[in-house]
């Protein structure tokens, strides 16, 4: 293997892995936003 070659997938392997966090993160956050969404929805209920 070229060193190159090693380069790229060293470099491949390091944005595998921010992707991996990343997604983790937005799932993280998408949870977040529905729990948020789910207690104002209460909250508008609790004002009836």
């Amino acid at each position: 293997m070229s060193d190159r070659t090693y380069h790229l997938d060293q470099e491949n392997r390091i944005l595998r892995r921010i992707i991996k966090r990343l997604e983790d993160e937005i799932d993280r956050l998408e949870t977040k936003v529905s729990v948020l969404k789910q207690q104002i929805k209460d909250l508008k209920e609790d004002r009836k």
